[in-house]
C-alpha cells in the first residue's frame, strides 16, 4: 500500500515537472510510463494475492476428480448389487409364508455380508430389517393369533415390505420413455 502512495506520488511530481518544461508528446510519454509501472506492480501484487486460492482451487479439484472417477468405476458394480438386492427381496416377498422362507432369510443374509457396502446406506439397512423381520414373522402371527393385538405383526410386514420402495427410488434411473419424449438421445443430447 505504502509503496503504491510512493509510486503516485512520483508519478503525479514528475507530471507537475514534465507539464511545465517538457513539450506535450513528451509529457504523455512520461505520464505512461507511470500508469504502466504502476499497473505492472498492482498487478504483481494481485497475481501473489490470488496464488494461494488458485493452489487451494486446484487441490480440491483434483480431489473432486479423484472422487468421481472412483465413483463412476463402482457405479456398475452398485447398480448390479441393488438389482440383485430386488430380486432377492422379491424371492423373499414370495416365501413369507411357505417354508422355503427360512433358507431364503439365510441366502439374503449371506448375499448381504458379501454386498452390502455396495449398496446405498439405506438400502442395506432396509434390506437387513427385511429379511431378519421375515425369519421371525410366522411365530410372530402365531404368537398374537387369536388376541386381536395386530400393531407388531403390521410392523413387521412393513419392515419387511419396505425394500422394494427404498430399492427403487436409490436406483432412480431415469426413464427412457420421457428422454425420448423430450427428443433427447442416448446421451441426452437434443436429437436433431
Amino acid at each position: 500500500m505504502a509503496e503504491n502512495i510512493v509510486i503516485w506520488l512520483a508519478g503525479f511530481v514528475i507530471g507537475m515537472i514534465v507539464s511545465v518544461f517538457i513539450p506535450a508528446g513528451a509529457r504523455r510519454f512520461a505520464e505512461a510510463l507511470v500508469d504502466y509501472a504502476f499497473a505492472r506492480r498492482l498487478e504483481s501484487e494481485r497475481a501473489a494475492g490470488r496464488q494461494p486460492v488458485d493452489q487451494e482451487n486446484a487441490k480440491h479439484n483434483a480431489a473432486l476428480n479423484i472422487s468421481n472417477q472412483l465413483r463412476m468405476a463402482a457405479i456398475d458394480r452398485r447398480l448390479l448389487a441393488h438389482q440383485e438386492a430386488f430380486t432377492l427381496w422379491r424371492k423373499l416377498f414370495k416365501s413369507m409364508h411357505t417354508d422355503e422362507v427360512h433358507g431364503i432369510v439365510l441366502e439374503c443374509q449371506e448375499w448381504w455380508e458379501k454386498n452390502c457396502l455396495y449398496l446405498e446406506p439405506s438400502v442395506s439397512n432396509d434390506f437387513s430389517l427385511a429379511y431378519s423381520s421375515a425369519g421371525s414373522h410366522a411365530s410372530l402371527l402365531a404368537a398374537v393369533r387369536g388376541q386381536g393385538r395386530t400393531e407388531s405383526v403390521e410392523e413387521n410386514w412393513q419392515r419387511i415390505i419396505k425394500p422394494g420402495k427404498t430399492i427403487r427410488q436409490a436406483v432412480s434411473l431415469p426413464q427412457i420413455a420421457d428422454e425420448l419424449m423430450k427428443g433427447k438421445d442416448a446421451e441426452g443430447d437434443v436429437a436433431k
